[in-house]
């Protein structure tokens, strides 16, 4: 019922699931970097959300969802991050990642950090810029 209060759809269907293990003290290679999820989708709409739930809690040196705020009205499809390396033209209305970058470096950027507890669930739109951030903690440290 959440789900369908927060896009306004009358039924729900879940539809694919990936987990993402990050951790502590890994190079910068092991963080994720920016994408949108709407370009891997097999679907289009505005009723695709994301969930990132944190299995751990998530501090701001423990590898944090970053967003940037405002990017879900970008209308542009971008590239997804992988498996699509073999496609040499990309179809109408697509561009590069790096188009993405372009707006996350821009130094009036909103990038915002999540911090969450293990369990809390973020909801986030399926044309939302997000990346994680690299884990800077050591090792004993995450709990």
């Amino acid at each position: 019922s959440i789900v369908g209060q927060v896009t306004g759809a009358r039924t729900v269907q879940f539809w694919w699931d990936q987990s993402f293990c990050k951790l502590a003290n890994a190079s910068s290679e092991a963080a994720t970097p920016w994408h949108t999820d709407a370009g891997a989708f097999s679907f289009v709409g505005e009723m695709l959300p994301s969930f990132w739930i944190a299995g751990t809690d998530v501090g701001p040196g423990n590898a944090p969802l970053l967003t940037l705020a405002g990017s879900h009205k970008d209308t542009r499809w971008f590239r997804p991050v992988f498996g699509t390396e073999h496609v040499k033209e990309l179809p109408e209305n697509y561009v590069e990642r790096d188009e993405i970058m372009k707006d996350v470096e821009r130094r009036s950027a909103d990038i915002r950090t999540w911090t969450l507890r293990a369990g809390d669930c973020l909801v986030i739109h399926p044309r939302t810029y997000h990346a994680s951030a690299e884990s800077v903690l050591p090792v004993a440290d995450v709990a």
